[in-house]
């Protein structure tokens, strides 16, 4: 989760907090798979750590398809988002909500990538066993 340590950490907690809240209402409004990928990646944002936590991967691993709608919701929340030279998004005229909504389809993006890897490899492996 390394995108969200960063803006965590950059945002004040009432800023965070209001940001968290208005992403859980956004949530609500999603397909009931959309809703729980997007729900896991918001849990991760109370205790962000540097690799893909064992929950939010498995809501990726049972829901891949939902979590790439998830994360086309998300950058959609976040369409008009500037980022500095150093592709951070916490550039000052952007909102908490918005730098949030990105942080965490980044986040999902990289649990997406990281789940297909895995799953990749283990069938490469199965294949190698079999021939």
């Amino acid at each position: 989760m390394r995108y969200l340590i960063g803006t965590i950490d950059a945002l004040s907690d009432p800023d965070c907090g209001i940001a968290l809240m208005r992403l859980g209402e956004f949530a609500s409004h999603a397909p009931d798979e959309v809703r729980a990928v997007i729900e896991a990646a918001l849990a991760e944002c109370m205790y962000p750590q540097m690799g893909v936590s064992i929950e939010l991967a498995g809501s990726v691993v049972d829901h891949k398809v939902a979590t790439q709608e998830a994360i086309d919701l998300l950058r959609a929340e976040c369409a008009h988002i500037r980022l500095d030279p150093d592709l951070s998004a916490l550039y000052a005229g952007n909102t908490p909500y918005e730098i949030l909504a990105w942080a965490l389809s980044r986040e999902l993006g990289c649990a997406l990538e990281e789940v297909r890897r895995y799953e990749s490899a283990f069938v490469d492996s199965i294949d190698d066993l079999l021939d």
